[in-house]
């Protein structure tokens, strides 16, 4: 068998059976899909746990604040 029959040959099946090929592509966007939204998921997620990291040093700076401040009156 020649290579220009062989090319014929895949080229034949290509234009009569596209349902494989559409598949594939369905998969492949699923696959990266489903990678993008984990990725985003991750980012969101630290996200969050970065603003939870913020609000309890936010508190922590308030109270050492105040502790401060209870301090100085006490030196004056």
């Amino acid at each position: 068998m020649d290579p220009s029959s062989l090319y014929e040959l895949i080229e034949r099946f290509h234009r009569t059976n596209q349902l494989p090929a559409f598949l594939v592509g369905i998969a492949v966007c699923l696959v990266v899909s489903l990678f993008v939204l984990r990725r985003l998921r991750v980012r969101i997620g630290g996200f969050t746990g970065l603003s939870e990291k913020i609000d309890r040093l936010e508190r922590r700076i308030e109270g050492l604040s105040s502790e401060n401040d209870l301090l100085q009156d006490e030196l004056q």
